[in-house]
């Protein structure tokens, strides 16, 4: 154990020096230690479905054009990602005819692959090919598997980072820039590289990197200055995707629930019949329901709801200031605008599935204030709790990066709330994490949201100046 910690002290001495092709150092990032409850051990029920999608991984290898498709996104860096989004954005991303965009993206996947380096070295987990002794579906080794750690997975947290930004940055194809990232990811979990898990933390942790960028110095800069190479790359034959929904990339109903990201193309299809994914909704469940003669239950019990004077009275909780129209107008409008995004981003998977809430199935009353007819009008999944908690966390941390570690936590808490009132399923909540890190793509797109968040992040400096000068 003593040698694990100061394997971990130097890593984080190592990692504190500045990269150049890093955007924020390792430790400006949020440290998801401090937020993220890590991979299941073999005894829990999540680790039943890393093993059912790793043997359903199987599935896909020596198959076209899927399976060719989990051996080239086990290329790691800017090359891969270049070519991985040059399609669906219709010209060939390279150093000639779009350097600022080729560079924005390498440095975005390195800082997103740096965030693994404390869990993988922490956790040091196996991977499930070494695990189950059978070669990585790629041109990596054995032996390499065997050298290196499987949670989280960087290419997953590299892919999602550059996904997002690449969605905001070309609104119009979102769904299919989203997809294409989300497939790359799960390209680790079919090749056997990495467990679901690691791949679905790494996009979270990764969300949360994102985050903590969009409040380094130039980030905006740059991302204007790859959207001109993107317009000026583009043709009038490329600017319509097959299969993509028509999307509005102005106006008034920017933000509409029929502008938003098509979580249909990205959600799993919620599992209520025997499978390991009921079996760990249910174990989640009981989890909750013990948790609610607690301190901790007693908190869930009064953060349930989905109002937003709610959600924004935690955040300001965190920041010690008063997030109102009088002290922090920007900040309080920024968060009204995301959170109702986030909520219009689960109407259609909502609306969709109608998925009965837990304390439906069980025929039980709710542990909340909120009355649960209500609750039942709607559909269970995606948790919009969860995606309004985890959305306003995101946000946050890019206005108050110095808090990102207790703002990530309570972002992660608040869908963990719904779990305990029996409101909503685990992966009801997973889902609606998932929700708030494709609307962030959708918000950051917009240009009078960013003059939001940067005028957000000037109150906020603001305000601690005010503090010091007092002191």
């Amino acid at each position: 154990m003593k040698k694990l910690t100061l394997t971990i002290t130097i890593l984080l001495a190592l990692m504190a020096v500045k990269v150049q092709a890093q955007i924020c150092t390792s430790s400006e990032i949020p440290n998801s230690l401090r937020y993220m409850p890590g991979p299941p051990e073999l005894y829990d029920m999540r680790f039943g479905i890393d093993v059912k999608a790793y043997f359903n991984g199987k599935t896909f290898r020596n198959t076209t054009p899927r399976g060719e498709q989990i051996q080239t996104d086990a290329g790691y860096g800017v090359t891969t990602l270049a070519a991985t989004f040059s399609d669906q954005m219709g010209f060939e991303i390279n150093q000639t005819n779009s350097p600022k965009l080729w560079s924005f993206i390498d440095d975005i996947a390195t800082t997103g692959g740096y965030l693994c380096n404390i869990p993988k070295y922490y956790y040091v987990r196996t991977r499930p090919c070494v695990r189950f002794n059978e070669d990585p579906y790629s041109s990596e080794t054995m032996r390499e598997m065997k050298l290196s750690y499987s949670y989280p997975s960087p290419h997953a947290a590299s892919a999602w980072c550059v996904g997002l930004t690449m969605a905001a940055l070309n609104p119009a194809k979102q769904d299919t820039l989203l997809s294409r990232a989300y497939q790359y990811c799960q390209s680790r979990v079919y090749g056997g590289m990495h467990w679901q898990s690691d791949v679905d933390d790494a996009r979270r942790m990764s969300a949360a990197c994102l985050a903590r960028m969009l409040a380094a110095p130039g980030f905006f800069n740059r991302f204007e200055l790859s959207r001109n190479e993107i317009t000026a790359n583009t043709t009038p034959d490329s600017t319509e995707t097959p299969g993509e929904a028509p999307r509005r990339v102005d106006g008034d109903d920017y933000f509409a629930p029929a502008n938003m990201p098509d979580m249909l193309r990205l959600l799993p299809v919620p599992q209520d019949g025997p499978s390991p994914e009921r079996a760990y909704d249910l174990d989640r469940h009981m989890w909750g329901k013990a948790q609610r003669e607690t301190e901790r239950g007693t908190i869930a019990r009064f953060n349930t709801s989905n109002d937003n004077a709610v959600i924004i009275s935690d955040m300001e909780s965190l920041i010690h200031q008063n997030i109102n129209p009088d002290v922090m107008p920007s900040t309080y409008q920024m968060l009204e605008t995301a959170l109702n995004a986030a909520e219009n981003g689960c109407v259609t998977a909502q609306q969709h599935y109608m998925r009965k809430h837990p304390f439906e199935v069980f025929n039980e009353d709710p542990y909340t204030f909120v009355n649960k007819d209500e609750i039942a009008a709607t559909g269970s999944y995606p948790s919009v709790n969860a995606a309004k908690g985890w959305l306003a966390a995101l946000t946050m941390v890019a206005v108050a990066p110095e808090q990102r570690d207790s703002i990530m936590l309570e972002g992660y808490k608040l869908g963990d709330n719904n779990i305990i009132a029996g409101i909503n399923w685990q992966s009801d909540v997973d889902a609606g994490r998932l929700v708030a890190e494709a609307v962030l793509a959708r918000l950051i797109s917009n240009p009078d949201f960013v003059a939001l968040l940067q005028q957000a992040q000037l109150e906020y400096i603001g305000l601690q100046d005010d503090t010091t000068t007092d002191e």
